[in-house]
Formats: structure tokens, sequence, C-alpha cells
């Protein structure tokens, strides 16, 4: 009876521990996949978004390699809480040395830029736009490394400014990629002064 007990225990722990690989695994469906060179040390880095279509939530998994002097890439940052699983999805670009992410947001869109320094990914800029859902638009702009932030309202339609603030809010530490958990998050928008 005792062995009769141990093994079902042992074939119980064996099937979990299969299940749980394969949970791990299962991000498969690639969704986009770019190179450049992201940290200034003149080897092409690596940005893979790829989905988990076993999983009726489809989460999504963002993982940034960074490439060693011999070639080979290593695993900088793993997230499956970055991005929310809806569509559009996020748009990532490599532009002169910097991660630039475009993404919509609750009533607008906003184009986060991120730079590669000791192995963080330090939000720098973020610029944004909002509509209210009535008549005017808000177009954001904010620049984490000088504190200066420039909000202008408009029109519908127009690009006559109808209000502009500038202000000045240090940031420190700047806000980290890594420490993400979705674009629309209001810990991350930035729209209040934080």
């Amino acid at each position: 009876m005792k062995k009769l007990i141990l093994s079902i225990f042992f074939l119980t722990s064996l099937a979990l521990y299969g299940q749980q690989k394969a949970t791990k695994d299962s991000f498969t469906a690639k969704i986009q996949e770019l190179e450049g060179d992201i940290n200034h040390d003149g080897y092409p880095d690596k940005i893979v978004l790829a989905m988990d279509t076993s999983n009726t939530a489809t989460p999504i998994k963002t993982q940034v390699f960074l490439s060693k002097p011999n070639g080979k890439l290593q695993l900088a940052l793993s997230s499956t809480t970055m991005i929310e699983p809806h569509f559009p999805l996020p748009n990532f670009a490599i532009e002169n040395g910097q991660l630039h992410i475009l993404a919509d947001i609750t009533d607008g869109h906003a184009n986060y830029t991120f730079r590669c320094r000791n192995g963080n990914f330090e939000l720098i800029y973020l610029e944004k736009g909002t509509w209210d859902g009535k008549n005017t638009t808000t177009e954001t702009q904010f620049n984490l490394l000088t504190g200066i932030k420039t909000e202008q309202v408009k029109a519908l339609g127009s690009e006559e400014n109808l209000q502009e603030r500038k202000t000045t809010i240090r940031i420190n530490p700047l806000p980290l990629l890594q420490e993400l958990n979705q674009f629309d998050a209001p810990s991350f928008r930035l729209n209040k002064t934080p």
C-alpha cells in the first residue's frame, strides 16, 4: 500500500512538473523581432515580442537581448506584464541607439523613448496626444533628462494653441522599462506631477 501511494505521488509530481515546464515555454508566436545597437557597444542587440497562443488571455512576452563582444546574445530583460494583450500592439523601434515604443493609450497614443545605461532601460522622453472626448486634444512633451514638461491644449483639428503650460518636474531616479507594468497604467502615464 505504501508503495502504491508513493508511486501515485511520484507520478502526480512528474505530471505537474511537465505541465509547468510546458507553460513556461509556450510563447511561440513571434509578433515582432528587431535588431539594433541599443547599448552603444557596436554590436547588434535584439528585441523579441512573442505571444502565448495556448493561453486564452494570450499574454505577450517582451525580451531584450544585449550582445556580447563574442557575438552571443544575453537576456537583459524579460517581462510578461509590460504589454497588455489587446490590439493594436505597441510598435517597437531602435533609432540612434535608443529604444522607441509607440503605444495606444486610453483616449490617445504615446511615444516612449528609453536609453540603455548600466544594463537598465531608463525612460528619457515621453510624447503623447490625448483627446478629452469633446472638442480638445492635449499634446504633451516631457524630457525627463531636463525635467521640462510642455502641454499644449488645442481645438480638435486645429494647430492653434488654446492653452500652453510649461513646467519643470525633476524625476530621480528615472522610470525603468524593467519596472513597467502596461503602458497605460496610471503609474506610468505621467499625466500628473509624480
